[in-house]
């Protein structure tokens, strides 16, 4: 597509861009749109691919449905092509789901006039240059008790399930139990919500206590099968889902379809040997692995400080914008992070955390916790300029590789490839790590 551009800066701060795209590309896009109609549309009376233009157009609504499908296609194809062509810098131009279409005009010749308005993105102005920044982080050491933890969380973990009878619900034990609420303010009863329709609960969570506080108590002495009201005041804790029921006094009906209990197991080298069937282990080379495995999570737990610290600093350090379709963005990531530490604490489940990764849930995260949002967003544009500064961007080549090497990782669970933005984020998560290594190299981080 031969396209031609203009640009100019608004009042407010946001860029216009004026797209013009050739009449006959228009023409093209509508040959384009019936062809595919032509290949997969069934028109009653007709084999696929066999039925005439005129009873196509008239299934799809009508000449000006028709028209208006080619319209959009057209305009999306030349902004794609303008922010690829005419703003090669993916950091100084972008175009995102919020921009404004202006309006479409036509030329006398018949060519179309496409007008958008964007936000660019910001830059960062750096209150001490980042070159003087000093960055210091105390390196993790595992206490002498941390294997015999691991050991017995492993212990936990691994232990029996067994059917709970003739007794109710204690502290402990695993529960499968479902919830709804209703509030005397409501007009209406409150629908069940999905999030809590079918819960998995380990009863001895610490964790789950302090997000769900009072809630275990409640349960305790339930027997599988029994139904119960309570009622609570839930929490306020921007991390509590559903949003609407945050700190709102609620009649609980509580509903514990089943019961079981964790059989102890005697640490000793039957049990270890029955962790790796077929494989020499006992309980001392059990506790060897786990000492390996402790040494290697602390070396991890360093990296994520060396990478919090760094941020921060970067955050504190420098200015810039935050337009709203950024902001957007990292709210989404930051409430997929703590999600998903909430899964790994034992609180939510994958099927919870998937069902709260949602836009509203994100801008309700990015409404309440603005600041730290902010503060996220001020560190990637920060850690990009350095980047792109130092030559430190990842290649296309070093991004794919990447890809590939996360994919074998997780052969058949590879489902969190299929995010359309995974590329973005390997390419995030490649700048990031070029930053810090070339800040190790310059002793702007040290490891103490």
């Amino acid at each position: 597509m031969q396209l031609k551009y203009t640009h100019k800066d608004l009042p407010d701060g946001r860029r216009q861009l004026e797209i013009m795209v050739p009449r006959r590309h228009g023409q093209l896009c509508y040959e384009d749109t019936m062809a595919e109609f032509r290949q997969k549309l069934k028109v009653e009376g007709h084999a696929i691919g066999k039925a005439p233009d005129s009873a196509i157009i008239e299934q799809l609504g009508g000449e000006d449905a028709v028209q208006s499908m080619v319209l959009n296609q057209t305009v999306s194809c030349a902004i794609a092509e303008a922010a690829e062509k005419f703003m090669p810098d993916r950091h100084a131009w972008q175009f995102d789901p919020g921009s404004e279409l202006l309006g479409v005009d036509y030329t006398e010749s018949g060519d179309m006039l496409v007008n958008v308005s964007f936000e660019p993105a910001p830059k960062p102005v750096w209150t001490v240059p980042y070159r003087d920044l000093q960055v210091k982080v105390q390196k993790v050491k595992p206490g002498p008790e941390a294997v015999q933890e691991r050991l017995e969380s492993l212990a936990k973990e691994r232990a029996m399930l067994g059917i709970v009878i003739g007794r109710g619900l204690q502290r402990g034990d695993s529960a499968m139990l479902s919830l709804a609420a209703t509030f005397e303010d409501d007009e209406a009863p409150t629908p069940p919500d999905s999030v809590w329709s079918d819960l998995r609960l380990e009863t001895g969570n610490d964790a789950f206590d302090a997000y769900f506080p009072g809630l275990i108590q409640a349960l305790e002495g339930m027997k599988a099968g029994e139904q119960k009201a309570c009622t609570l005041t839930l929490p306020t804790s921007t991390d509590f889902f559903p949003v609407e029921w945050r700190g709102r006094t609620a009649s609980l009906q509580l509903h514990l379809k089943e019961l079981f209990e964790r059989r102890p197991v005697e640490l000793d080298d039957a049990w270890a040997a029955s962790l790796a069937p077929g494989q020499p282990m006992d309980l001392k080379t059990l506790r060897s692995y786990l000492s390996q495995a402790v040494e290697g999570e602390a070396e991890l737990a360093t990296h994520r400080l060396e990478l919090e610290s760094v941020k921060k600093a970067v955050a504190a350090n420098m200015e810039c914008g935050c337009p709203e379709y950024l902001v957007r963005g990292v709210a989404m990531r930051l409430l997929q992070c703590r999600l998903r530490d909430l899964h790994d604490e034992g609180v939510l489940s994958a099927a919870q955390v998937s069902a709260l990764s949602s836009q509203d849930n994100a801008t309700d995260f990015a409404k309440n916790n603005r600041a730290e949002v902010e503060e996220a967003l001020r560190s990637q544009v920060g850690l990009e300029h350095i980047a792109e500064s130092e030559e430190l961007l990842p290649s296309e080549k070093d991004v794919q590789a990447r890809y590939e090497r996360v994919a074998g990782e997780l052969g058949e669970q590879s489902q969190p490839l299929q995010d359309p933005n995974v590329r973005e984020h390997i390419t995030e998560f490649l700048i990031t790590d070029n930053v810090l290594e070339w800040m190790k190299e310059r002793g702007i981080l040290t490891v103490e």
